[in-house]
């Protein structure tokens, strides 16, 4: 054989060998790969699960926070208006009483 063919004869398997080890490797990557992004979707999910029954119990605890301010504010402003007129019949009784102070002495 011509020292050609015997070059060829042997290069050949051996850039075989080299395709096909490279295609493993390949392989072997891509499903790593596919498991990673598997599992790092399925931890973005739970992260963003976890997320809005976190924002859900905000808002619940600032909605019950909130309303109990506000009923807070309805009671003082009935007790500031309940004082208010109180205060104005207080004034009242004492403008007609100096009205009546007023006319007697005069």
């Amino acid at each position: 054989m011509d020292q050609t063919w015997v070059n060829l004869a042997i290069q050949i398997p051996l850039v075989a060998a080299f395709i096909i080890f490279t295609l493993k490797i390949v392989d072997i990557f891509v499903k790593q790969q596919q498991t990673r992004d598997v599992q790092f979707l399925a931890a973005i999910q739970q992260r963003d699960q976890e997320w809005r029954e976190f924002v859900s119990s905000m808002q619940a605890r600032y909605s019950d926070g909130l309303t109990a301010v506000a009923r807070e504010v309805n009671d003082a402003s009935r007790q500031l208006a309940t004082n208010t007129n109180k205060l104005d019949a207080i004034h009242n009784t004492v403008s007609s009483l100096d009205a009546r102070m007023t006319r007697k002495r005069v």
